[in-house]
């Protein structure tokens, strides 16, 4: 599984994010920090990381601003591999925290990141993803902007000077990186509560901060300081963890040397029983699928002739499952797919010369599209080294490398189709793991040949499963810069879910 669905940690004033900001602009003076703080990260098994803000008030073409910087790293064992990474996002605002300009820092592969800078407008925010020299433009994509969006600063010090009586509400917005959109927040208080802190028990004022039901993130429980206003403590419900707190530390417990064996869960989707394989995988499912946070689950699957809604009742949805699609609902031919199934695009980068190559090489004089596919399919699971490490790398970066996962492989097999004439999308859903029993995230290849669309998941999983995957969405990828701006993925993964089979066949 390599969907990186970690949760937000304390999103607007505790996102642990590891890099600088941009370089030092003409005319920009140092004068003092502002605000420092650190933070150590544990699930319940142990340590996962640290976090660093640091705020710094400085005088630009005779304007005082502050540039604040978030960084954060991460240290897991991720389905069984260990798995490390650092990342950092940075805002210049005013006094009254409008921002001025912002950017972050994410890893994409071992050694590729997305480096994005941007300077709000009126409306509109044009994010630019920056080469490896800090400055120059490798590709970029205009996101709506909301005017009255807080700085890192503000949202540091939102709580500071306000009445903090159990029942109070207070919200902003704030820019989102990984979602690259502006978004808000609310924060509940709840009222006075007793919690241990670094070991030691506290009286501290519990609030529950919540975000607009669209965006499907957990709550998080923050533990402020009566006193300061100040966020010392939160607790978040994480899909892969369990529970993760955050705590405020000296520098030096922050930083201290930590194992990294946490292991995350490898299947997080909850089965009632498992599946019996023995005499192979099954051809049909009658499943129940509940969920802790959501509503509407109707809307969660798409339909089509194999994955098919058979009700709502209180207790969930039921869902039909095929291993193959049924032939009389299997409509006699689909509409042709849209040009951006067949553009080349931040993460699915058709155009790139080692990608052409490689489809070229895989195809060899086979001009049949179903045979193309069939064989990029199998020239990717040959070649492409499976690897946890890599977080979610363009096509042209494992195309070099060869290494990755399900996302690497399925943007590089789909990268590779557009190379050669055929539309391809890749799809996000939930794979039955016959070894850890239950179902847990998956990427993979689907082409529009013939008049429908196919499923070629390069790695295999898919293909060898039978009916035991859940669709749940599917992407051309057009102008998205980060794998969190896939909505219904965010959404499956809120909360918990739980997969009861009612019938298999």
């Amino acid at each position: 599984m390599t969907w990186r669905l970690l949760g937000v940690i304390a999103l607007a004033a505790l996102a642990g994010l590891a890099g600088q900001g941009p370089a030092a602009d003409a005319g920009r003076t140092p004068v003092k920090v502002v605000y420092e703080a650190w933070w150590d990260r544990h699930a319940p098994s142990g340590k996962i990381g640290w976090a660093h803000h640091r705020s710094v008030e400085e005088t630009v073409d005779g304007v005082t601003l502050i540039r604040t910087t978030q960084r954060g790293a991460i240290k897991y064992i991720r389905s069984g591999d260990p798995y490390s990474e650092e990342d950092s996002n940075w805002s210049l605002e005013r006094s009254d925290g409008t921002v001025v300009e912002l950017g972050y820092r994410s890893a994409l592969g071992k050694t590729q990141f997305l480096t994005v800078r941007g300077r709000p407008g009126s409306g509109a925010i044009l994010l630019r993803v920056l080469g490896a020299d800090g400055e120059s433009s490798v590709y970029s994509a205009e996101k709506p902007w909301a005017d009255d969006a807080l700085g890192l600063y503000a949202q540091e010090r939102f709580l500071e000077g306000r009445r903090l009586d159990p029942g109070n509400t207070f919200s902003y917005r704030f820019f989102q990186g990984s979602l690259n959109e502006c978004v808000s927040t609310t924060i509940t208080v709840l009222g006075p509560q007793k919690t241990l802190v670094r070991g030691v028990e506290r009286e501290l004022i519990a609030a529950r901060q919540t975000f607009q039901k669209e965006l499907y993130y957990d709550p998080i429980t923050l533990y402020i300081d009566p006193l300061t206003g100040q966020t010392v403590k939160t607790e978040e419900d994480s899909a892969t963890f369990g529970k993760v707190v955050q705590e405020l530390v000296p520098r030096d417990v922050a930083l201290a040397a930590y194992a990294g064996d946490v292991k995350d869960v490898e299947a997080p989707i909850e089965i009632d029983k498992p599946l019996s394989f023995r005499r192979g995988p099954p051809r049909e499912l009658r499943v129940r699928v509940q969920h802790s946070s959501d509503d509407d689950l109707a809307t969660l699957f798409p339909q089509d002739s194999r994955q098919r809604l058979l009700g709502v009742t209180e207790e969930g949805v039921e869902l039909k499952l095929l291993a193959r699609a049924d032939p009389e609902a299997e409509p006699p031919a689909q509409p042709p797919p849209g040009p951006e199934f067949l553009a080349s695009n931040f993460y699915i980068r058709s155009d790139d010369e080692q990608v052409i190559k490689h489809a070229r090489e895989a195809v060899a004089d086979t001009t049949a599209p179903r045979r193309q596919m069939r064989l990029i399919r199998q020239w990717v699971r040959r070649k492409v080294k499976g690897d946890y490490e890599v977080p979610f790398a363009t096509a042209d970066e494992v195309a070099r490398t060869l290494e990755g996962d399900c996302t690497e492989m399925g943007v590089l097999a789909a990268a590779m189709g557009r190379a050669v004439g055929i539309p391809t999308r890749v799809a996000f859903g939930l794979v039955y793991d016959p070894e850890n029993p239950g179902f847990g995230g998956h990427l993979w290849t689907e082409a529009f040949v013939e008049g429908r669309w196919e499923i070629f998941d390069a790695t295999g999983v898919v293909h060898q499963l039978g009916a035991a995957y859940l669709k749940i969405g599917d992407y051309s990828m057009k102008d998205m810069l980060g794998p969190d701006e896939a909505v219904a993925v965010r959404r499956a993964f809120a909360g918990r879910m739980k997969v009861t089979v009612l019938e298999a066949k």
